[in-house]
This record gives C-alpha cells, sequence and structure tokens, in this order.
C-alpha cells in the first residue's frame, strides 16, 4: 500500500471527491467549456503522464488509476 493509500485509507468516496476539488477548480479556469471535462481533465494528466515518462506512461496509469477506483468503492 502506498503512502496516499495509507493516508486516505479509511476515507468515503465523498472524502476522496473532496480531494480532487482544489484541481477541479483549477483546471476548470483552463478548460474552455468543453463538453465532457471530468474525461478532458483524466486524458490531459494521461497526456502529462506521457509526457513526463511516467512509468507505463499514460495507459499505465489510466489501468492503475481503474484498479484503484474499484477498489475504493463502497462494499
Amino acid at each position: 500500500m502506498d503512502h496516499i493509500a495509507q493516508i486516505w485509507s479509511d476515507k468515503t468516496a465523498t472524502d476522496r471527491a473532496d480531494r480532487a476539488r482544489g484541481a477541479w477548480a483549477l483546471y476548470g479556469e483552463y478548460g474552455d467549456g468543453v463538453e465532457n471535462p471530468v474525461e478532458d481533465l483524466i486524458a490531459d494528466l494521461l497526456h502529462l503522464a506521457d509526457s513526463d515518462n511516467y512509468p507505463g506512461g499514460g495507459a499505465g496509469v489510466a489501468a492503475r488509476a481503474l484498479c484503484n477506483y474499484e477498489a475504493e468503492l463502497p462494499g
């Protein structure tokens, strides 16, 4: 379990969503009225992972993020 998972292991889905609100607010300032802002933000983060040579690139990040999301869904 990584450091963030340990810190947030007792949080609800709402708590986890609140953690993203600051980034979401900043992104919204530059979103230019996109049709699907959440999907666009996620896609841009995946492009960032590719650009910054994050391990596994955007596809790897997406796969791990989906696993984390599913693991954190209410039981």
